[in-house]
């Protein structure tokens, strides 16, 4: 089977954004995907920028071939891909939104031919953990999409990303979910905006402390610095918190 050209890696990235734009500035074999905006490739906050200045400072630093990483949420699956690289053993994306699954599918696929014994520790699933607020305007639209599944049925991960994830699901089950995370995770961060807005679930970052506060202690906190000079600037945070639960 020979290697996709170029051209056919473009009409495929625009064919896969007309069933949902892309969010992630992400790029495969060399080819950009048609973000929306591309400065947010320039960005200290979103794609890259977020994964270097808030994700990847809170992982763990020793024995990462023997840690399992999980996001939930993981769109087009730009932090899967660097979760890989990064070393861990294990890597599971679920994602609730058809739409960013098949780009996710897409994306991975691709990037399996080029390192081969990276990518075949990553797995992607179309599915839902917890409720997400429908949302139909010109910006976004998310849908609840994929079989429901809980934690129990998900290898066990020492480490779950959460990146901007949180506050689309029902405040009542965003708790109910970091409860049952406690009893099945050591580690979990949380990447959000810290601003006031009228969301389902926990947004800023007191809303996110407090949405914390019963089964988990904070370890460690960033915050975005200088974003005036950013080119898509956003009052972006994100913090590390431990498991106060012995696992189950």
């Amino acid at each position: 089977m020979t290697d996709p050209s170029k051209e056919e890696i473009e009409r495929a990235l625009a064919q896969l954004a007309t069933e949902r734009d892309w969010y992630q500035p992400i790029t495969v074999e060399g080819v950009p995907a048609p973000v929306q905006d591309p400065s947010t490739r320039r960005s200290s906050v979103h794609g890259e920028g977020k994964w270097t200045n808030f994700i990847e400072p809170l992982l763990p630093e020793r024995e990462r071939r023997r840690k399992f990483f999980l996001e939930v949420g993981s769109n087009a699956g730009l932090h899967l891909l660097r979760a890989a690289e990064a070393g861990f053993g294990g890597v599971l994306g679920i994602e609730a939104d058809a739409g960013w699954y098949r780009q996710a599918e897409y994306v991975l696929g691709h990037h399996a031919r080029s390192e081969p014994e990276t990518y075949a520790r990553i797995e992607c699933r179309h599915a839902r953990i917890g409720s997400h607020q429908e949302v139909d305007d010109q910006r976004l639209r998310v849908q609840s999409g994929g079989p429901k599944i809980s934690l129990g049925e998900l290898p066990r991960p020492d480490v779950t990303l959460l990146a901007n994830v949180l506050y689309w699901m029902d405040s009542g089950e965003a708790r109910e979910f970091v409860s049952e995370l406690a009893l099945h995770c050591q580690h979990a961060i949380v990447v959000s905006v810290d601003v006031e807005a009228d969301t389902p679930g926990p947004l800023s970052l007191a809303e996110v402390r407090d949405c914390f506060a019963r089964e988990w202690m904070e370890e460690k906190y960033l915050r975005a610095r200088g974003i005036e000079d950013d080119p898509v600037p956003r009052p972006i945070f994100s913090v590390l918190f431990a498991s106060r639960v012995e696992p189950q």
